[in-house]
């Protein structure tokens, strides 16, 4: 088992295993490794490709509850939270106990040299995303977009570019060759009220 990750794939409204790749720069060099992984003689090889992993609070969605607060001097005098980007843009995300499940379906049930995305199908907005966060955090669901330029200023610009990536992915391929069945609740609900909010 390998794990890979969607950022590969760059841009795309609808993508799938068999999607062109165009990576950011944080992930380029991907895809000699995966090649590797698929043509290695004698070892029954599967691929998972996970999107945003969430759940219990941790990893990549802690960006969004711990992004930078406007002063509140430009607008209504309130502050808000500053969104990754314009907030336009999909992130396809996976609840981290579903991604194990896949994983362990993948392990028993997958054939040499299947690849998989590791994708629940919630492909929420980032402003949407924001909304919620800030919400949790009584600023009232009020967000500001970023530039790029501010962006990188966070995040620094190769991580900055994959968190600037518009994706959306429905992972049915998982679904159907081995039964995956994503139950975990919603970014935007864990973000809001759930393990990511405020006291818990």
């Amino acid at each position: 088992m390998h794990t890979g990750g969607i950022w590969v794939f760059g841009d795309g409204a609808s993508i799938t295993e068999q999607s062109p790749t165009n990576p950011p720069a944080i992930t380029s060099w991907r895809a000699a490794v995966e090649k590797r992984v698929l043509d290695a003689e004698g070892v029954k090889t599967t691929i998972v490709m996970p999107s945003i992993v969430y759940g219990y609070g941790a990893s990549i969605p802690n960006t969004v509850v711990d992004a930078p607060r406007t002063s509140g001097d430009g607008g209504d005098g309130a502050p808000a939270l500053k969104l990754i980007g314009s907030g336009s843009q999909h992130w396809t995300t996976v609840y981290v106990d579903d991604l194990a499940a896949l994983y362990v379906l993948a392990f028993d049930r997958a054939t040499a040299g299947s690849i998989y995305l590791g994708v629940g199908g919630q492909n929420p907005i980032v402003r949407e995303l924001g909304v919620a966060a800030s919400f949790a955090a009584g600023l009232e669901g009020r967000v500001e977009p970023s530039t790029a330029e501010e962006t990188y200023a966070v995040l620094g610009q190769p991580f900055g570019d994959a968190r600037l990536l518009d994706q959306q992915a429905a992972g049915t391929l998982a679904r159907a060759d081995l039964g995956w069945e994503p139950k975990g609740p919603s970014l935007t609900d864990e973000l809001r009220t759930g393990s990511y909010a405020p006291g818990r």
